[in-house]
């Protein structure tokens, strides 16, 4: 990946911080397919024994998220947490993973550059986080805060009434790969949801344009922890306009409720989403990029709330010959 920028001594020329500076100022614009063989991601997985019921319960990534955040507080500076720029050297994990780093030109945030995904594993519960780009270099940082939280910080049990054993963490595996693969060109991508997919406002299903709209901004986003930026063919007016000549099909669906806590609003806040299939074809411009962007979009996943566990998925290709994948 492109190497790390020189570190940043005048701290008065620079009042956002080392990463809000670099994610704003990313070396160069690169395409899809060069976004592709960059792909930078540390993947962190503890295997907890005996709870692998716990997977029907979606909320509880956001418990899982909440415990992780108050684990990097923990160890943050006082200036991260009075949300301004940490000053140590490196700055604290809580910096990059957990403060917002403020938001790109036409509003949308950087994004947060991590997020997690369960999976049962014969009796046994998975819990993975993911760290894309230069995120990494606080990677052990991540991998003891997490250990900590879900040794001792996370309410499994929630609102479920599920019984929950004494956890056991019987291991803990770190691996890190580079580049991801695209599809062959398709006929149409088939993504096939593991956990639900959501939508800010509405449901996905009304409104699917809006998810490879927000996928393709998500990516942007991610680029810049690499590095690097997807230039002005990426901009929200023009991907909006492609998205919509696309061709949506859902199947196989069932709509899921639950609700999240909020530390900051003190509050219940009620979840929505969908599980099942969504299919994608279409002869716009967009399509010719679009396997790539759902190659990156199955690391990152699509829709709200990832940060919450949502917009998991396995993507499937449906030949050209219009056969079965």
């Amino acid at each position: 990946m492109t190497p790390r920028p020189p570190p940043l001594h005048d701290r008065a020329a620079n009042p956002h911080g080392e990463i809000r500076q670099r994610l704003d100022a990313p070396a160069h614009a690169v395409t899809l397919t060069d976004l592709c063989a960059l792909w930078q991601r540390g993947l962190i997985t503890w295997r907890l024994a005996g709870v692998a019921h716990l997977i029907i319960d979606a909320g509880l990534p956001g418990r899982i998220r909440g415990a992780f955040g108050e684990k990097l507080m923990a160890g943050a500076s006082h200036q991260a947490l009075d949300d301004r720029p940490c000053p140590w050297t490196p700055p604290c994990a809580f910096e990059p993973l957990w403060r917002k780093q403020g938001r790109l030109s036409g509003g949308y945030d950087h994004a947060s550059p991590w997020l997690l995904a369960l999976d049962p594993v014969h009796g046994d519960l998975d819990v993975t986080l993911t760290l894309f780009g230069f995120a990494n270099d606080w990677l052990p940082a991540a991998a003891e805060a997490m250990t900590a939280a879900l040794a001792q910080g996370v309410d499994w049990r929630g609102a479920t009434g599920l019984f929950v054993p004494k956890i056991e963490i019987l291991g803990r595996r770190l691996t890190q790969t580079e580049g991801v693969t695209p599809p062959p060109p398709a006929h149409a991508y088939r993504l096939d949801f593991l956990s639900p997919l959501a939508l800010t406002g509405a449901d996905p299903r009304e409104k699917p344009a809006s998810l490879i709209t927000g996928l393709a901004l998500k990516i942007e986003a991610l680029a810049r922890w690499h590095d690097v930026t997807l230039g002005t063919a990426f901009d929200r007016q023009s991907l909006a306009a492609r998205a919509r000549a696309l061709d949506y099909r859902f199947s196989d669906g069932d709509t899921v409720t639950w609700t999240r806590g909020s530390r900051r609003q003190d509050r219940a806040i009620p979840m929505r989403g969908f599980v099942g299939q969504l299919e994608i074809g279409g002869t716009d411009a967009m399509f010719a990029d679009l396997g790539a962007m759902l190659a990156l979009g199955a690391t990152c996943h699509i829709g709200a709330d990832a940060a919450f566990g949502c917009g998991r998925y396995e993507l499937g290709v449906i030949p050209l010959s219009g056969g079965s994948p």
